[in-house]
């Protein structure tokens, strides 16, 4: 039932977008101190993975499943499904960095911390 798969890991993969895009909108509110703290710096970097790890996988996923849809079931076929949907994964995942360091990055004026 590939065709079950391929909405679910398309959301999957939106969802990485949007937490690598707005990471102030996956921590709570007033969850840091500063901006510069070691547990924000961590946060970061946490929000980065999952969000790169979701859209890569994601994206590998959906693909994956869509082209398994309209080729034949043979091992070879199998494979090149698997890897175009991994390069193409791993090219959504560079296309959305390039996209988050466009971004404005966000500036609270909350006076408690950096997050809204």
């Amino acid at each position: 039932m590939p065709w079950v798969g391929v909405p679910f890991f398309a959301a999957f993969a939106l969802f990485g977008r949007w937490a690598l895009l707005y990471p102030e909108k996956v921590i709570p509110n007033g969850m840091f101190s500063g901006r510069d703290s070691l547990g924000a710096k961590v946060a970061r970097i946490q929000v980065g993975f999952v969000g790169t790890f979701a859209v890569w996988g994601g994206t590998w996923g959906a693909l994956t499943m869509a082209l398994t849809l309209v080729t034949p079931a043979k091992p070879w076929m199998q494979f090149v499904t698997a890897a175009t949907g991994c390069i193409a994964g791993a090219f959504a995942a560079v296309l959305v960095h390039r996209e988050r360091k466009l971004r404005v990055p966000h500036r609270s004026e909350h006076p408690l911390g950096w997050w809204p």
